[in-house]
């Protein structure tokens, strides 16, 4: 039986006997290790499984190390994930002692260098390429403000949300249901923030009457921007190998039209009556290319998806938005990588992710989320 069985066993009992604590420090550990094996695409091995258990309870006492004694219920959360989790933490040969000593020489201020607070440090899951930091793209720290005092009712939960058809009416108007919903949560310490294929500039333009407290996911997870101003916090560009795989497409007859969209969220178009491939249409847009949208029928799109699947699915990321709508991205990319990264850039603040969506490009989302719906 794997680790992720012996969690979930563990979890379901802790669920049946109403041990809310002990639940939630599962299912944490749960998603961690749902994820590790995401990203490997195969069955952890035991060691790799063992060492994301190590991470996870390292992770929980540099949290107890860094956080004001005032906040006793974040490090008594923290200590009950370390007896939790340590359950799962088969003995090494001089483990518990070195790790003792460490705690020891952390409580004294022996030997204790800068936190690390990388937060585009990629995530050590198997089966992702190491990122390089993009030109421009900033190192960032994301903030967090505490109450001070008792924990707000929901500080800790990150809502991440697809917009069409899921947060928006048709037509991308919000009902006041949502926005009073929202706002409640917000102001009780709930992150919410917009996970969409839209552009950055459309969801900051919603400003006037919703704004996110956590930065956005747009592009289908193409790219994570800061909620305020709008700069990047992490990007997933595509190769430009992404042209020759448009031009195959093409060459299905299927699509109705092809549009490629770069970083400045300017979008060049190709249909068939250009008399020209793709790739030469697309070739002199700037770069970074962020997502190759196509548009079709219904049943055309389907079969565009399913060729490109049986051609190209270790090469990129792809997926449906809407019925006549088949988008390609990077592999590293998607919204549910996106909130698991932004759930890393908050440390151990955010203890709980829901993901929110309504169709094949929000299946990582909800996959990922420690909730999803």
């Amino acid at each position: 039986m794997s680790k992720i069985d012996d969690v979930r066993k563990e979890m379901m009992a802790a669920l049946k006997a109403g041990d809310k604590p002990r639940k939630e420090a599962l299912s944490m550990l749960l998603s961690a290790l749902k994820a590790a094996f995401i990203d490997k695409r195969a069955d952890l091995t035991e060691d790799e499984e063992n060492a994301i258990v190590y991470r996870e309870i390292k992770e929980a006492q540099e949290t107890i190390d860094t956080t004001p004694k005032d906040r006793a219920d974040i490090i008594d959360e923290c200590k009950l994930k370390i007896a939790v989790y340590s359950g799962f933490a088969p003995q090494r040969m001089g483990h518990r002692r070195g790790a003792e000593g460490a705690g020891h020489r952390r409580a004294h201020g022996e030997g204790q260098g800068p936190h690390h607070e990388d937060a585009h440090a990629p995530r050590q899951g198997q089966g992702r390429r190491q990122r390089r930091q993009s030109p421009g793209e900033r190192t960032v720290r994301v903030r967090t403000q505490h109450s001070g005092g008792r924990m707000k009712k929901y500080e800790g939960y990150l809502i991440c949300t697809d917009f069409d058809g899921t947060f928006a009416l048709p037509n991308a108007r919000l009902s006041e249901e949502n926005l009073e919903a929202v706002s409640y949560f917000q102001q009780n310490g709930g992150l919410f923030t917009i996970a969409s294929g839209r552009t950055p500039t459309f969801i900051r333009e919603l400003g006037d009457r919703f704004r996110p407290n956590a930065p956005i996911i747009a592009m289908n997870g193409a790219m994570i921007c800061d909620e305020n101003d709008g700069h990047v916090l992490r990007r997933f560009p595509m190769s430009r190998d992404v042209l020759e795989i448009m031009d195959d497409i093409a060459a299905t007859g299927l699509p109705r039209r092809m549009s490629l969209w770069n970083e400045y969220e300017i979008r060049d178009d190709w249909t068939h009556e250009d008399g020209v491939l793709p790739s030469a249409r697309f070739k002199s847009l700037p770069e970074p290319w962020f997502k190759t949208v196509i548009t079709a029928d219904p049943e055309s799109t389907l079969k565009i998806r399913d060729y490109f699947l049986a051609r190209y699915a270790e090469r990129f990321n792809c997926g449906r938005s809407w019925p006549e709508g088949f988008e390609i991205h990077s592999l590293e990319s998607g919204k549910g990588e996106c909130m698991r990264a932004l759930k890393e850039m908050y440390g151990g603040r955010v203890h709980t992710t829901v993901g929110v969506g309504d169709y094949e490009n929000d299946l990582s989302l909800v996959r990922d989320a420690d909730l999803g719906y």
